[in-house]
């Protein structure tokens, strides 16, 4: 008898009115006449990943829109490209994701123009890839300095 009791105070306890109060809403609350409890900080975003790397434009001088040629990559791939301050290191935001790995390679060096390959190479592996999508930074060396000429960049996926 004893233990039915108790079963009924414990549930009594639990459908009381103030156990089903709705969570308070945010800024200063009022809990008793007189009193209010202070709105709390906002939520900080976290800070970078150790190791992120910067975007191409914080690296070296961006390549300006007129001067870049990004019409082959396909829909939402990043276009950020910069050169390097000895004006022959091109650096581009590249796209990469699950087991693939992001390079880029000079396709064609002409007075006019160069034309950089952007690759993702992926290992014939039989293990499971994540399905997330990554934008590296990689570069690539040009035999003399862009200068003026033309930058257009391209696409591929290897298979190794």
């Amino acid at each position: 008898m004893a233990g039915a009791g108790l079963v009924l105070i414990a549930g009594a306890a639990c459908a009381s009115p103030e156990a089903a109060s709705p969570p308070p809403a945010s800024g200063p609350v009022a809990s008793q006449p007189g009193t209010t409890i202070p709105e709390q900080p906002p939520v900080q975003k976290p800070s970078p990943k150790p190791g992120a790397q910067p975007p191409p434009s914080k690296v070296g001088k961006p390549v300006p829109p007129q001067q870049l040629d990004a019409n082959a990559l396909p829909a939402g791939f990043p276009r950020d490209v910069a050169v390097g301050p000895d004006g022959k290191t091109v650096i581009v935001r590249a796209e990469e994701g699950g087991c693939g790995h992001a390079t880029v390679e000079p396709k064609e060096q002409t007075p006019q123009r160069v034309v950089l390959n952007l690759v993702e190479t992926t290992a014939q592996t039989h293990k499971m890839c994540t399905m997330d999508i990554r934008y590296p930074v990689v570069s690539t060396q040009l035999a003399d300095q862009l200068g003026d000429r033309k930058l257009v960049l391209t696409s591929e996926h290897r298979k190794q």
